[in-house]
C-alpha cells in the first residue's frame, strides 16, 4: 500500500491511516484476497497492443498536467534485459535532447537502425514512443495521433485522476 500525502512531516499520521485501512481490509475479508490476487502474479498493467496500434511497439507518456507517467508492459522486441535498458537509454537520449536549456525541442524524429523514436513536448504532456525500423515520418505523426486520442478515452485507467480520502480513518 502506497499512501502520498503533500505533507512532509506527515508520515506518522500517514502511518496511522495505513493501519487503520489494513485493520479495515482484514475485518471485512479483503487482504486475503488482495494477497492472492498479488501472489498470483496478476500485474493489472496493459500492453501494447492493447492501443489497437499496428507498428507501435512502445510508449511512455508523461502527464504534466497530472505529474503522472504511464507506460505499457516491455515486452517483445523488448524482451531481453538488454533490450529493455537500450529502450530506456534511448529514451532518456531523447528527453536529454529535448530538455536542453540551450535550444529545447517540442518535437523530435529519429530513426534509428533498430527503431523510429517520436518525442513530443507540449504544456499538458511529454510522449515518447517507438516504432518499427521502417516507418515514415507522417506514419509517425498519424500513430502519435490515435495513440494520444486512447490515452485520453484511458485516461482514468492510466492515471490516478481522482485520488480517494480515507478521512474516515483518521
Amino acid at each position: 500500500m502506497l499512501l502520498i500525502s503533500p505533507d512532509k512531516d506527515s508520515f506518522f499520521e500517514m502511518s496511522n491511516v495505513k493501519q487503520k485501512v489494513v485493520e479495515g481490509l482484514e475485518a471485512g475479508g479483503m487482504l486475503a484476497s488482495l494477497e492472492n490476487y498479488a501472489a498470483a502474479g496478476t500485474r493489472g498493467g496493459f500492453s501494447v497492443g492493447d492501443t489497437g496500434i499496428p507498428g507501435l511497439r512502445h510508449f511512455l507518456y508523461k502527464s504534466r498536467t497530472n505529474v503522472q507517467f504511464t507506460m505499457p508492459e516491455l515486452s517483445e522486441p523488448y524482451a531481453t534485459s538488454t533490450a529493455r535498458k537500450r529502450l530506456l537509454r534511448q529514451y532518456q537520449h531523447m528527453n536529454e535532447r529535448m530538455h536542453r536549456k540551450t535550444r529545447p525541442l517540442k518535437l523530435l524524429f529519429h530513426v534509428g537502425e533498430q527503431e523510429t523514436m517520436l518525442g513530443w513536448i507540449t504544456s499538458g504532456f511529454e510522449l515518447y514512443a517507438a516504432f518499427g525500423p521502417l516507418v515514415s515520418k507522417s506514419a509517425v505523426v498519424l500513430m502519435s495521433n490515435k495513440l494520444l486520442k486512447w490515452i485520453r478515452k484511458q485516461e482514468d485507467s492510466l492515471l490516478i485522476l481522482n485520488s480517494p480520502s480515507f478521512e474516515k480513518f483518521k
